[in-house]
């Protein structure tokens, strides 16, 4: 217990702007009372969830790491000659992926409220401040947003007008990259499952895994359940970033990096389900891979 909430704090001390205001006793006592749980039962409730993720090889398709060597970087299937457009949710200081297919000629809608401009410019790129919820954030929101729902019909209406022609709404011609600090959840759980099949690929960073399996598991569940209906897992990682409970020679990471692709694109085989494959990297490079075997 005390080996894991200390990773946790380096981790936190690591990523924080204030670190050098943090009190480290006083913040090592509140990670004590709040990773106070049974860690035996949090490994019964990762695996149940892991039974929800089974990782498949697409036989017609390559995967391709695209994006930063390390945090920031995405593992997809090299499919993207039939790819039209990117909707990215959560940017940060970090586009390299984006700029992949705004090179390729894509169209590019980012949506991040939480920062001032965007880290680099391209011709492709179609910004928009705000911030994306499934769900209103309630009347003391300091922060301009918009549902994913909301978000979704701004982007057909002007794929419409720069085609100047009715894109199918049934064609899976686009990818979707999530990360947006938690508020994945709801996204995913309040958006239309004809949208989520509206993208090819689908991309997601889950983050706070260990609490959503301590507060929320259905909720998590329920995400993956969901995604699954209409796509196939082909890449997984853990984010050494986060937190993570180590037993018996098994990390448990409390941020996921998973990537989906939609069914019917390719012809698909079970792999060996392992947060560590041949295009993975740590994001963070100065601590090691989390490693992770499921069945």
């Amino acid at each position: 217990m005390e080996e894991f909430v200390l990773r946790i704090f380096r981790a936190l001390m690591y990523r924080s702007k204030f670190a050098d205001r943090i009190s480290a006793l006083e913040t090592r006592t509140q990670l004590l009372e709040i990773w106070n749980f049974d860690l035996n039962l949090m490994k019964v409730n990762y695996e149940k969830m892991l039974k929800l993720l089974q990782l498949h090889k697409v036989n017609e398709i390559p995967l391709l790491r695209i994006g930063s060597k390390n945090d920031g970087g995405y593992v997809l299937a090299n499919s993207f000659e039939s790819i039209e457009f990117v909707v990215s949710l959560g940017v940060g200081s970090n586009v390299e992926s984006e700029i992949h297919f705004a090179d390729l000629n894509k169209k590019v809608y980012l949506f991040d409220g939480t920062i001032k401009k965007l880290p680099r410019k391209h011709e492709n790129f179609r910004w928009e401040s705000v911030n994306v919820y499934g769900i209103n954030p309630g009347p003391d929101s300091s922060v301009e947003w918009k549902s994913f729902n909301e978000i979704l019909i701004e982007v057909f209406e002007d794929i419409n007008l720069h085609f100047r022609r009715r894109v199918s709404d049934t064609k899976a011609d686009a990818v979707l990259m999530i990360d947006i600090e938690g508020s994945e959840y709801d996204v995913l759980l309040n958006s239309k499952s004809e949208s989520l099949s509206r993208f090819q690929q689908v991309t997601i960073e889950f983050h706070g895994v260990h609490r959503e399996l301590r507060e929320n598991q259905d909720r998590l569940e329920r995400c993956l359940s969901k995604l699954n209906q209409s796509h196939i897992l082909i890449a997984a990682h853990g984010n050494n970033f986060g937190g993570y409970l180590s037993l018996n020679g098994q990390d448990y990471p409390d941020v996921l990096e998973l990537s989906w692709l939609c069914k019917g694109i390719g012809t698909f085989v079970k792999v060996p389900n392992s947060l560590i494959g041949n295009l993975s990297n740590p994001n963070n490079p100065r601590n090691r891979e989390l490693q992770l075997e499921w069945r």
